[in-house]
């Protein structure tokens, strides 16, 4: 009942977003999407079959996303945005480049064990071409705050700082089609302690009447720079979203 609960106030809050009047704050675009997942993990995810549901919305110079995540006895909250000025964009004859600024918060919850809030600020670097070829690389920190109820009467909260770095490759199509493979320490709903890297390989495509379709397959190497690197996770993705 909770996570019914929980999941009726996320869609609340986004249909207030997108019934605010304001000319100059309403989206130029916005996404509502679920995201079916299976997840093989040698942490929490053991052989699970997840659930996401995300609102996205899109201004000129900022993308925000939020989106709620359920398995097992986790429930994973998350909210981030990312700003492009306009005065830190240059266009050049062939290609045009930018700089950005970010951040997010992410809960998660696990039941009777832990919960983990992590907030994070980043910097971006983005190049972009006329055939529409993205390169985003980030550079950020982040902070972890831990509460582990077992230990809470003896030792408190747990922080870790931690630095995260990421790249990221797109390719838009004439045809609604995209590509992309990223490389991060973390995405929306999984926030490691470096050196750990998620790697995602994905598409989506947008039909004609603004259902979206998208599918990735990610993984998860530790320890892939420091020393020697091995798979400890493996996911798999859909997605199911609307345009409007």
């Amino acid at each position: 009942m909770k996570r019914v609960f929980v999941f009726f106030v996320f869609i609340f809050l986004s249909s207030q977003i997108y019934s605010f009047d304001l000319n100059n704050l309403k989206p130029k675009s916005q996404c509502v999407q679920s995201v079916l997942s299976y997840a093989s993990e040698k942490g929490l995810e053991r052989n699970e079959f997840l659930c996401a549901f995300e609102y996205n919305a899109n201004w000129q110079d900022v993308n925000a996303i939020t989106g709620i995540q359920f398995y097992s006895e986790v429930f994973d909250y998350s909210i981030c945005a990312d700003w492009f000025p306009n005065n830190f964009e240059f266009y050049l004859k062939d290609f045009a480049i930018a700089m950005g600024f970010g951040g997010s918060y992410h809960f998660q919850n696990q039941s009777d064990i832990a919960s983990e809030n992590d907030i994070t600020t980043t910097s971006y670097f983005r190049m972009f071409t006329k055939n529409k070829f993205y390169f985003t690389g980030l550079l950020g920190c982040a902070i972890k705050i831990t509460n582990i109820y077992s230990l809470d009467s003896d030792v408190g909260l747990l922080f870790d700082k931690n630095l995260i770095i990421g790249m990221e490759f797109q390719k838009f199509f004439n045809n609604n089609w995209e590509i992309h493979c990223i490389l991060k320490t973390y995405d929306l709903y999984r926030y490691y302690l470096f050196d750990s890297y998620i790697h995602d390989y994905g598409f989506s495509h947008v039909f004609k009447n603004n259902l979206k379709f998208g599918a990735d397959f990610q993984l998860k190497l530790t320890d892939q720079f420091t020393t020697a690197p091995h798979i400890n996770g493996l996911w798999f993705r859909l997605t199911f979203g609307y345009l409007f």
